[in-house]
């Protein structure tokens, strides 16, 4: 058998395989065995009829496609084995010759393949945001609003007011941009209620938006052109510039409900406005620091890929675009809604979203790979109590949200292990990021120096304790000796 094997640049394995033609008729010749084992054929006992017989009942190309089977199942092992590769999962045949000795090409995706940069270098300032009067003063206005009794009001709109409003976005084309047409060049269409703010307050859909509404009345129009900054935090929207047309529905004006312990009971369960404040800057202070550690850390891990080397095959992709194709029909169903009537109400096709969520998926699969391989130099263990705590969590979850048989349909063997590897992968790389952390505000370094140091005095101890005792028995050992010459 003679094995040849190259290495593409979707990192696979390219593996071309020639077989003796002898082979392949040997492997014939058995398989007109096996099919003659299931039939009948007049004069001859099961599986004792000749080839020729064989092939006129049930067919040459079922006699070949058998063979090739078994020869597959015999040669793929080998030609893995002495090509000398890591398959990340199960080949494929691209091409099939059988003419003269029989050639078979495989198509194999290969283990990924991580080469880090110097990461332990990396270092960034960790400086939380703290959270002032104004930020609590604000979240509890915006609870007062939700709470708030409104009436229509026959005047202009005035700060304070709530004002619906059918707006419809677009973006303005110039001769540099190749924006689309249709659907593709709108940004918003829809009704949206909006309350008049201070300008300091005002940011959405764009800074001071709301302040453009002031004076308009139930029935008025208005056209607003907007360009974007540049660093605009959407990207889409970087730079852009956008119209919106503006139809006022209905003008609300709004009863606050008073700012006091009956309030705070009602949306905070506690007894007093300072408890309920107390309670709130605690929340925004987690919530702060949740979002700017999250942010910090894909600062770093921005910065760790851009000195690393990522290879891995299209295949870990296309598995994980199949992942966030699950959770967006998992997204749905928790919402009353099914898939297919989600791809109608978009007039797109299954297709059209699995390449939606490409670009998603390689940067997912490039940052897991890169933290897996941090957790591999870090030695990053996790606890199989917690995995086993939360897989059993997410099976609870599910075991409400779906009835008991069609979750038992779904949940087989295989989805469950998946289960089990992504909780496991996912607990791995929250573990790393804890450790990039450390890394990165210069923790880690500090803990290793220090416990570097320990470790050196508690050497330094040992060894001058060495002679003392080195010392001690050769005094014994002297008054030994004298008192066996005594």
């Amino acid at each position: 058998m003679n094995i040849e094997t190259q290495i593409n640049e979707n990192h696979q394995a390219v593996i071309k395989v020639a077989v003796p033609k002898e082979k392949l008729e040997r492997k014939k010749r058995q398989a007109a065995r096996k099919l003659s084992r299931n039939i009948s054929i007049p004069g001859f006992r099961p599986g004792k009829a000749p080839y020729h017989m064989v092939a006129r009942y049930v067919g040459e190309a079922k006699i070949v496609e058998e063979a090739i089977d078994a020869l597959l199942d015999e040669i793929y092992p080998q030609a893995i084995e002495e090509s000398g590769i890591e398959p990340f999962g199960p080949g494929r045949v691209e091409t099939l010759s059988l003419e003269g000795d029989p050639k078979f090409e495989f198509l194999v995706p290969l283990t990924p393949e991580v080469q880090l940069g110097d990461y332990r270098s990396i270092r960034k300032p960790f400086e939380l945001p703290g959270i002032d009067d104004d930020q609590v003063n604000q979240f509890i206005q915006s609870i007062r609003e939700r709470h708030a009794d409104r009436e229509p009001a026959d005047r202009p709109a005035a700060i304070g007011d709530l004002v619906e409003v059918h707006i419809v976005a677009e973006f303005v084309e110039d001769e540099d941009d190749e924006q689309a047409d249709g659907d593709e060049k709108k940004y918003l269409d829809d009704e949206l209620p909006f309350i008049i703010r201070d300008p300091q307050h005002d940011h959405w859909p764009f800074d001071g938006f709301t302040q453009h509404l002031i004076g308009l009345k139930k029935g008025d129009e208005k056209t607003l052109t907007y360009t974007y900054p540049p660093d605009h935090e959407i990207e889409k929207l970087q730079g852009k510039t956008v119209t919106f047309e503006l139809a006022v529905i209905q003008v609300y004006s709004l009863n606050l409900p008073e700012m006091d312990n009956a309030l705070a009971k009602e949306i905070a369960g506690v007894d007093t406005v300072d408890e309920m404040q107390k309670s709130i800057r605690e929340y925004l202070e987690l919530e702060s620091e949740t979002s700017y550690k999250d942010e910090y850390l894909d600062e770093i891990v921005d910065e760790i890929l851009q000195t690393a080397e990522v290879k891995y095959p299209p295949d870990i992709v296309e598995e994980e675009i199949e992942l966030l194709i699950e959770r967006l029909k998992a997204r749905l169903a928790s919402q009353g809604l099914d898939f297919d009537t989600y791809l109608k109400t978009r007039e797109i096709d299954e297709e059209e979203v699995k390449e939606e969520f490409r670009p998603l998926a390689e940067d997912r699969v490039k940052r897991s790979l890169v933290l897996l391989e941090i957790a591999a130099q870090e030695k990053i263990e996790v606890d199989p109590e917690r995995v086993r705590q939360e897989v059993d969590e997410t099976l609870q979850s599910l075991n409400a949200r779906f009835p008991a048989e069609e979750l038992r349909r779904y949940m087989n063997d295989d989805r469950l292990r998946g289960l089990v590897m992504n909780t496991y992968n996912n607990i791995m790389i929250e573990n790393t990021l804890a450790r990039l952390l450390e890394i990165a505000t210069g923790e880690q370094e500090a803990k290793e120096t220090a416990m570097e140091t320990e470790e050196t005095e508690e050497a330094e101890e040992t060894t001058s304790e060495q002679p003392a005792e080195e010392e001690e028995a050769a005094g014994e050992k002297e008054t030994a000796t004298v008192a066996d010459e005594a």
